[in-house]
């Protein structure tokens, strides 16, 4: 049996390379054919195929994915054919080669000898081993889909640097080398204020900032966004142009375009004169407006809680209670006098008239003495004579009665009884505000200038020959003389009103002013 050693070694290996098609049995030939392929068993039970390398070895056997026809002949092809399906198992560790002793192949019929005879079962010749059938196309017949063949990636040319791509191609070219093509075009957009106030306008995108900045340049086809916010003295109205309304603007830049926003100054409170108006702002300062012959529209600086206008000649109560003047120099006035005053009145005609802290009334100025000398006790207001020829005034006592003094020609001096809130003196008539809202007028009506309508207000002011008077609903009525359009109120809601010569403004309650009638001298744009 030690003898058999080698030869039963080598019909074993035989055995199994003739299975697997590529060995000659009793000779010394290669185990396989190079690139010989042959059906093995895979451990799920699924065909498999091995492929014989250059040594004449074959390699591990390959096996299909679960679901591939069991029936599959895969001979003849490579692992790259079977698709992406095909899962090689790994090889196992080859056992230590055994040189045999080969011994000469008997011819084939002879009887074989007790020393070549082979186990039974084993083949020992050629027409033993497999027949190598051509493999199949993929595809045909078999159920396996051919896979498709990838796209082939571009391939730059021989010594071109491949780096990465631009960070903004077609929008510029980089170190002059690409052609970045035409750029879009930019176009401006332009911000104007053209009103009293002032506030803030900025945008979105970022670009305007006005005050700072009132103009930028934007891409073509940019949506920019306007946002206007107003400063404490002013309040915003709206948008012209490019834009409308007073909310946001929204602006397309296909082309240059142009936006007005339109700020108005706030005011507390406002006074109508004969050609001229003053108002005090919220931030306490004072602005005059109108006919300027007399410097009336420059007053002075300081914080200020009432003014006065005049005839060219206007005051105002400070915030610390004393009283300063500016205007027409001509008048023949005294120097202010001091103290701490709660309210001012100029009138037409170059005097003043001023409740001090302790109701006091006090007169100075040229034609004090028209008018006569006050009656005794505490006021808590007064009001003189504008416009006309006759020079009175009226207050209201700290027992909310009225007193009046002066020129008594039309009865404008002799007011009615009972209990009132205000009091306002035009030319030749007044009229007083009850506690209750309703209005009592006295003195001259000739233009019906003293018949108010029968509402409930809460303030009056008589003017020249007309008056007006805000109602508990906010609107304002006026009645009497009409010529300029002084007695046609605009439409709005107002918190107080004043009536001048030939023209009022009303406060409304936003803050802003507006003024109607003569409006020669610009009485009737406030700035």
């Amino acid at each position: 049996m030690v003898g058999m050693a080698p030869r039963l070694c080598i019909a074993l290996s035989c055995l199994s390379l003739a299975f697997l098609g590529g060995c000659s049995s009793g000779s010394q030939a290669p185990k396989c054919i190079p690139g010989a392929s042959a059906a093995c068993a895979c451990p799920t039970g699924q065909p498999g195929a091995q492929i014989c390398n250059l040594v004449g070895t074959f390699g591990a056997c390959t096996c299909a994915a679960p679901g591939i026809d069991a029936g599959l002949d895969v001979r003849g092809s490579s692992l790259s054919d079977l698709g992406a399906d095909i899962v090689p198992v790994a090889e196992p560790a080859p056992a230590p080669a055994v040189e045999p002793t080969v011994e000469p192949t008997p011819s084939i019929g002879a009887e074989p000898g007790p020393e070549s005879a082979v186990e039974p079962g084993f083949p020992n010749s050629s027409d033993a081993y497999p027949t190598m059938e051509p493999r199949p196309e993929l595809g045909a017949e078999s159920g396996i889909e051919p896979r498709p063949e990838p796209s082939p990636e571009p391939t730059a040319e021989l010594g071109t640097e491949i780096g990465p791509e631009p960070p903004d191609a077609g929008t510029g070219a980089i170190d002059g080398e690409l052609d970045a093509g035409p750029s879009l075009p930019h176009y401006v957009l332009t911000i104007s204020n053209s009103a009293t106030g002032s506030g803030s306008i900025v945008s979105s995108p970022l670009g305007i900032n006005c005050g700072l900045t009132c103009s930028a340049e934007f891409t073509m086809g940019t949506l920019v966004t306007l946002t206007a916010t107003a400063n404490d003295t002013a309040t915003f109205v709206g948008w012209s142009g490019a834009c409308t309304g007073n909310g946001t603007c929204s602006v397309t830049l296909d082309a240059a375009q142009s936006v007005t926003a339109t700020f108005v100054t706030r005011y507390s409170s406002v006074s109508a004169g004969h050609i001229n108006a003053c108002g005090v702002r919220n931030d306490g300062t004072v602005a005059c407006w109108g006919g300027n012959t007399f410097v009336q529209d420059t007053p002075p600086t300081g914080t200020f809680t009432s003014v006065s206008a005049g005839d060219g000649y206007f005051c105002g109560v400070r915030t610390d209670g004393t009283v300063a003047c500016w205007g027409n120099q001509n008048c023949p006035q005294v120097p202010v006098p001091a103290g701490k005053f709660v309210s001012v009145s100029a009138d037409g005609d170059c005097y003043v008239y001023g409740v001090e802290s302790d109701g006091a009334i006090t007169c100075w100025g040229g034609n004090c003495y028209d008018t006569g000398t006050p009656p005794a006790g505490a006021f808590v207001s007064v009001s003189v004579s504008i416009g006309g020829n006759d020079y009175f005034a009226c207050g209201v006592k700290t027992n909310e009665t009225i007193a009046c003094w002066g020129a008594n020609e039309f009865g404008q001096a002799t007011p009615p009884a009972g209990i009132f809130a205000s009091v306002s003196v035009g030319g030749e008539h007044a009229c007083g505000l009850s506690t209750s809202g309703t209005l009592d007028c006295w003195g001259s009506n000739i233009f019906g200038q003293a018949t108010p309508p029968a509402d409930t207000f809460t303030s009056v002011s008589a003017g020249d020959f007309f008056t007006c008077g805000v109602k508990i609903d906010g609107t304002i009525a006026c009645w009497g003389y009409n010529t300029f359009g002084a007695a046609t109120p605009p439409a709005g809601t107002f918190t107080s009103v004043s009536a001048g010569v030939e023209f009022a403004c009303g406060l409304k309650t936003d803050g802003t002013i507006t003024c109607w009638g003569q409006n020669t001298y610009g009485q009737g744009t406030p700035i």
